[in-house]
């Protein structure tokens, strides 16, 4: 028997709290195809949408590091920072 697990998302039309969240595209790809403030996933699906958000985490910091190079400059902790002031609830 498969296992559901229940997840809230929020929605950048959801939030009003005068905050503005850049989406990834695995984000934004979920926001559309899921856009119930309720979801249940189940197993398979969920651990698909985490680990594409994974992949494309790793991406982003990649070109990131990528820019600073061409810069002179690369800090994977930099990458970090950025992605997380950018792209984190």
């Amino acid at each position: 028997m498969e296992q559901k697990i229940k997840i809230t998302q929020t929605s950048n039309a959801d939030m009003n709290i005068g905050i503005h969240k850049n989406l990834t595209a695995v984000e934004w790809l979920v926001d559309q195809l899921i856009p119930k403030a309720m979801v249940t996933y189940d197993t398979t699906t969920y651990n698909a949408v985490q680990q594409a958000k994974a992949m494309e985490k790793e991406q982003i910091k990649k070109a990131y590091i990528s820019g600073d190079l061409m810069e002179g400059r690369a800090n994977l902790s930099d990458a970090e920072q950025y992605y997380n002031q950018t792209y984190n609830k």
